[in-house]
């Protein structure tokens, strides 16, 4: 690819490719002494445009600030872990209290209708499986 570069960043098919990079690699690529090219201004274009079409997508989850915990200082740690803390809790909570709720809907429930809630409990289970 190194040797074909300025063919693969004028055809569109394989440009898609390069503005989909992760960009560690597409900076490991144009930065490697091997990779030919006639003008180094197609470079500077196309990581121009890379950028652009980067700033419309989704953060990747290595590129997501808030997971970035290397350059806080030990206060800022401890309110995140707090944060993750509280968030789990919450998290925790919704779900027993979903799990209370669905309970208590069976049990209102009459026998019958336990044999046919089971039952759909049953096929849902295969189907998750399938």
């Amino acid at each position: 690819m190194q040797q074909y570069f300025e063919k693969v960043q004028t055809e569109e098919k394989t440009r898609t490719v390069l503005m989909n990079l992760p960009y560690k690699y597409l900076k490991s690529l144009c930065g490697s002494n091997k990779l030919c090219v006639k003008n180094e201004r197609s470079l500077l274009t196309l990581f121009e445009q890379y950028l652009k079409h980067r700033d419309n997508l989704p953060l990747l989850p290595e590129e997501d600030p808030s997971k970035d915990w290397s350059n806080l200082n030990e206060e800022e740690r401890k309110n995140r872990e707090e944060k993750k803390k509280l968030a789990e809790e919450e998290e925790k909570k919704a779900h027993d209290e979903e799990e209370a709720k669905k309970k208590a809907e069976y049990d209102a429930l009459d026998p019958q209708a336990k044999n046919n809630a089971d039952w759909a409990a049953k096929i849902e289970l295969k189907r998750s499986e399938a």
